[in-house]
């Protein structure tokens, strides 16, 4: 199960995050960290989930949380998941997290 984040920054204040791979309950903690480490003095997160191959309800939860975490600190948040591959979508879906991920 591979994965990666890759960070890029658009400006020093706008991240965008980008998830390629599987993301699952074993590398969600360090994920987590990626975020956080990578997240400070931002006022535009921008998570591109579009290349992910397979996820689990633990990386549904890290973008939940992600998203009340910009709500509570004022950033922006945008999720870029319109091209994110069926498999992942049905996950999606079938969880609840649809009209929060897949706006």
């Amino acid at each position: 199960m591979s994965h990666s984040v890759s960070v890029i920054e658009n400006k020093p204040t706008e991240k965008t995050f980008v998830f390629e791979g599987d993301f699952s309950i074993q590398c969600i903690e360090t994920t987590k960290d990626e975020i956080q480490n990578n997240s400070s003095n931002a006022t535009l997160i921008v998570l591109d989930i579009n290349n992910l191959t397979n996820i689990d309800v633990s990386f549904l939860q890290l973008m939940y949380s992600v998203a009340l975490n910009c709500e509570k600190n004022k950033i922006s948040l945008q999720i870029a998941s319109s091209n994110i591959c069926d498999d992942c979508k049905a996950i999606i879906k079938k969880s609840g997290f649809e009209k929060i991920i897949c706006k």
